[in-house]
């Protein structure tokens, strides 16, 4: 079975590399805390390293202080290759991977991937991958209850910002009664729900407000009145005195709107890619609209990255999302 089989092979290893995607979101960054304090305390010689910074709001997470980020705190030549193991969580694909993907290659048949994320490909892996499950804590969780570890208070804490994450706080279509049990266990072994809310959705920097301002000034909607388009640009950064992480969950704002169905946000990137973020309430499969770009994720939500400038890629989806949806999506200028 797979969980027998990956935990054998984290019994075998003696030193484990472990990593997550790019733009490392709640549910990786709680799943690979969890599993450094499991793995550290099983005696292995863990290295966590990230191929993007995480944003300042999970600073609190048991364990971020031993994170390391690549070209930031170690650069690539830097960086040992004799791993045991390679971990990955929260992605399956090559894509997600940014600059740590030629270091993956390295790791064929020595890798352990945990992923709920419908888009994935074949890393040559061992996999713990569910895409009906809500977020990676689950798997994880059950991961280390098979291997008999003893789960920490800040450990179960961990996997609740893991679950809570993922979930929109309990709130997206992905939520189910087993969620809501494992949130309930995941409390009883010592998980803060009040003080992770905080943390997460109550502690944004006066850049990400003003940057939201200056986001929604761009807001357009269908005639129709069921697609919200939005975008920020390099100028936006630097007017409203925000980094690339505070737009993270920058786009769950269009999707308090009544009747809208499909949000989309661009975001002008260092470079001039155009990073897309795709939420959907219902019927519209985002995931396939971000293939479509090389993108994935869920059928709720999912992204890409296209190539400037920000007009040409922010028409090129929303003609992919109006293919999705079956006629043309034209919101107004």
């Amino acid at each position: 079975m797979p969980y027998e089989q990956s935990w054998q092979m984290i019994s075998d290893a003696r030193r484990i590399l472990m990593t997550t995607h790019v733009r490392p979101d709640g549910d990786g960054l709680g799943s690979l805390a969890a599993l450094l304090e499991a793995m550290t305390a099983l005696g292995k010689d863990v290295r966590v390293v990230l191929p993007s910074a995480p944003g300042p709001m999970y600073l609190f997470l048991h364990g971020l202080d031993r994170f390391e980020v690549l070209d930031r705190d170690v650069t690539p030549d830097r960086l040992p290759v004799d791993w045991d193991l390679l971990l990955i969580v929260d992605t399956c694909t090559w894509a997600q991977l940014g600059p740590l993907e030629p270091l993956v290659h390295n790791y064929a048949g020595r890798i352990v991937v945990i992923d709920h994320h419908q888009t994935r490909d074949d890393l040559e892996h061992v996999g713990l991958v569910d895409a009906g499950a809500a977020a990676c804590s689950p798997m994880v969780l059950r991961l280390l209850e098979a291997g008999g570890a003893a789960i920490t208070p800040t450990m179960a804490e961990s996997l609740f910002v893991s679950l809570a994450s993922d979930t929109g706080w309990y709130r997206f279509p992905n939520v189910t009664p087993e969620v809501f049990r494992l949130a309930a266990h995941l409390q009883e072994l010592g998980a803060d729900p009040d003080g992770v809310y905080e943390r997460l959705y109550q502690s944004a920097s006066p850049g990400r407000m003003r940057l939201l301002g200056e986001a929604l000034s761009t807001l357009t909607i269908s005639p129709e009145g069921d697609v919200a388009c939005f975008w920020v640009s390099g100028e936006m950064f630097r007017t409203a005195g925000a980094e690339q992480w505070d737009t993270e969950n920058l786009i769950n704002e269009t999707q308090t709107i009544a009747g809208i169905v499909v949000s989309i946000l661009l975001v002008e990137q260092e470079g001039g890619a155009i990073r897309v973020s795709l939420r959907s309430k219902r019927d519209v499969d985002v995931a396939s609209v971000a293939a479509s770009f090389g993108g994935g994720g869920h059928a709720r939500a999912a992204g890409c990255t296209l190539t400037g400038p920000l007009p040409e890629a922010r028409r090129a989806v929303l003609d992919a999302v109006g293919d999705a949806m079956g006629r043309t999506v034209s919101p107004a200028d």
